[in-house]
């Protein structure tokens, strides 16, 4: 980082702007290469994200299902110029380029938005492995963030893998790609009409059916009786499963197509499910 850079990241906008129109301050093309960057579609804000780890990228597939975050800003940069004032009253040294001396600018890996009503809270998380936490210099930049966002009236905290949800990311992960179904390969040589046809009548077969269900029994007599290609049906249930026009407990268990389970449905959220 040198003044030249900082200010062109400065005015191509980055941390700046919220929903579809925010800008990351770090993308995946910024940092060295660890194999572990991710760049995933966000349905929520309608826009590509940038992750630097797989934590990081487990935590958004929490907040990108949960209905109360209405947006997620990653890699969130603190003004540079309040964190150099809080490093010098905490007698911290500011982290900085060991070739240019230039300050690195701190950034928080991701900033949540949740509404209830009309009431906006926000969630400043930093994720980072639990060994982290043993490192005296890491506690000495959580500590810089820390100060900052308790000054900004923010709630802040440190997630670790220890917080997140493995097995409810990675339920997400398997079903998150199946969001807008009409553009699987499956169903390329249907009208959108037709495959809301097939999404309805999925959700009603589902909804009719003496539960427990056992899905995959239910998706190879559906893909048969209308001629679709195999496993057509299991991609309509994933779909209905990421808009949540059916329920089921994804937190507890892998999804298990051959194991019976009961499943709660919203007619409502239907509407949204179909294309």
């Amino acid at each position: 980082m040198n003044e030249t850079k900082y200010k062109r990241w400065i005015d191509e906008g980055r941390g700046q702007g919220v929903g579809k129109d925010y800008k990351p301050w770090l993308t995946v093309r910024d940092v060295s290469s660890l194999g572990r960057e991710h760049q995933i579609r966000g349905y929520k804000c309608q826009r590509t994200h940038h992750f630097l780890s797989d934590n990081e990228r487990n935590y958004f597939f929490i907040a990108e299902y949960s209905d109360y975050i209405i947006d997620i800003r990653e890699q969130y940069p603190l003004p540079l110029e309040e964190t150099l004032l809080i490093a010098e009253e905490l007698g911290i040294n500011h982290p900085k380029d060991n070739k240019t001396k230039h300050a690195f600018v701190l950034t928080t890996d991701m900033l949540l938005t949740g509404k209830k009503g009309n009431k906006l809270k926000y969630f400043a998380r930093t994720i980072k492995p639990k060994d982290d936490l043993l490192n005296p210099r890491q506690l000495e930049k959580f500590e810089l963030e820390r100060q900052f966002w308790e000054r900004k009236g923010v709630d802040w905290g440190i997630v670790t893998e220890h917080q997140i949800n493995k097995t409810l990311a990675d339920n997400i992960s398997m079903i998150y790609d199946y969001h807008n179904v009409e553009d699987l390969a499956l169903f390329e040589d249907f009208s959108l009409e037709r495959v809301e046809r097939f999404v309805n009548e999925l959700f009603e077969g589902l909804y009719k059916h003496t539960q427990p269900l056992i899905i995959r029994d239910i998706t190879e007599k559906f893909d048969d009786r209308l001629g679709l290609i195999s496993g057509s049906g299991i991609s309509i249930y994933y779909h209905l499963l990421k808009t949540k026009a059916v329920f089921t407990d994804l937190s507890q268990e892998k999804i298990n197509l051959d194991k019976p389970l009961s499943l709660m449905f919203n007619k409502v959220q239907l509407k949204e499910a179909v294309v």
